[in-house]
């Protein structure tokens, strides 16, 4: 009698595990895998942060700038519908993370540290620091050696004139309150040059007659970011923004906003 209890009892938790796995075989084969690339068609779900313009902002109660415009450039390139998805930018990731969006398009720099959890695609636009100045003989860091040096109080040009006047010998700094400021004061000859982010000099705008010179000191790559799990995105979007940029239209886009 107990043998036949014990036996029943093994064909039921048999029936259980068997019945399991064909559902695990059949959820499996039913359910589509996320790491699918986009449809023709389909909703590309892209967070976005409006407080940052020109790369996004709020204008007559639409979204306007740089990152909207190329979001909604990649989605045609793709076939795809966009829905922007207005975040904070400290909630960002978070709604990546928990799958309310599909890719972030919002000033991200790469970020080796999150790379466990996200998958950046190649930068799109780069902020780095520009060394600018009205004579090209000052676009370069050695010819600023016993010269005046113009950038923003406390931002990164700041840190980076700092190790300058350690390498220059009697390189005077000049700090502003606004990078705006100090590529004035290249104009008005109160420094040689000014070292400021790419955003602020490609938003000034000089005199007629007067030109300015600019060479790059610091790469501050931005990239969009999808989901570790998502290469098949990733890939998507990069070959999106490979055939953006061969067409020009990128460069288009920039001239545009900025």
């Amino acid at each position: 009698m107990v043998s036949t209890a014990h036996h029943r009892r093994t064909l039921i938790a048999l029936a259980i595990i068997v019945s399991v796995a064909f559902a695990l075989i059949w959820r499996s084969l039913n359910t589509p895998t996320v790491d699918q690339p986009l449809e023709a068609g389909a909703t590309l779900r892209v967070g976005i942060d409006p407080s940052l313009p020109p790369f996004a902002t709020i204008h007559d109660n639409a979204l306007a700038g740089f990152e909207i415009d190329l979001a909604n450039a990649l989605a045609a390139e793709l076939d795809l519908t966009v829905h922007f998805v207005v975040l904070g930018f400290d909630s960002l990731y978070d709604a990546l993370l928990t799958e309310q969006v599909d890719c972030l398009i919002a000033t991200l720099v790469i970020d080796a540290s999150r790379m466990d959890d996200v998958r950046y695609t190649r930068p799109y636009y780069d902020d780095g620091l520009q060394l600018v100045a009205t004579h090209s003989d000052f676009i370069q860091q050695e010819a600023l050696t016993r010269h005046v040096l113009a950038f923003e109080f406390g931002s990164e040009a700041d840190s980076l004139a700092r190790q300058w006047s350690i390498q220059l010998a009697d390189l005077t700094q000049r700090p502003y309150e606004r990078p705006e400021y100090a590529l004035d004061a290249v104009i008005t000859d109160e420094a040689h040059a000014a070292l400021v982010d790419q955003t602020s000099f490609l938003l000034y705008t000089p005199p007629n007659d007067v030109s300015l010179y600019a060479a790059s000191i610091t790469s501050v790559p931005f990239a969009i970011a999808t989901r570790r799990e998502r290469p098949a995105l990733t890939k998507q979007l990069d070959q999106a923004l490979d055939s953006l940029q061969q067409s020009g239209e990128i460069t288009v886009l920039i001239e545009k906003w900025f």
